[in-house]
């Protein structure tokens, strides 16, 4: 699948701003929104900041996690790590430009790339 541009992208949205410190997980920002283009396409269902976090909080079994106003981040980092591991091993997987993803890591990207189409729009 061919990632194309945030133009193409159906569904504007915005994330809240306690999702900041989440998205500074993330590195390699390009490929990150590369990877959240081609996913959200193939997933129109899936491009809302809402519909992500509530997938990826479910995953993550932490209801409150964007609510709190200074999340540990280490606490978050670690039950991703565990959400992504888990995705592996129910094969819940999906691949994009030949690399074989975790549905939260994709998910995650997708998250990032609704977060930037939204501060440019």
């Amino acid at each position: 699948m061919e990632a194309g541009s945030l133009a193409e992208l159906p569904t504007q949205d915005t994330v809240s701003e306690e999702l900041e410190s989440l998205l500074q997980l993330l590195s390699h920002r390009e490929s990150v929104q590369r990877i959240g283009i081609a996913y959200l396409k193939a997933h129109p269902h899936m491009a809302t900041s809402r519909a992500l976090v509530r997938s990826i909080e479910s995953k993550v079994h932490q209801r409150a996690w964007t609510d709190a106003h200074s999340p540990d981040e280490g606490q978050v980092g670690r039950r991703l790590q565990e959400a992504i591991r888990e995705d592996f091993s129910k094969s819940r997987t999906i691949s994009i430009g030949g690399w074989l993803l975790s549905e939260t890591e994709v998910q995650l990207c997708g998250l990032y790339t609704v977060s930037t189409r939204a501060r440019v729009a």
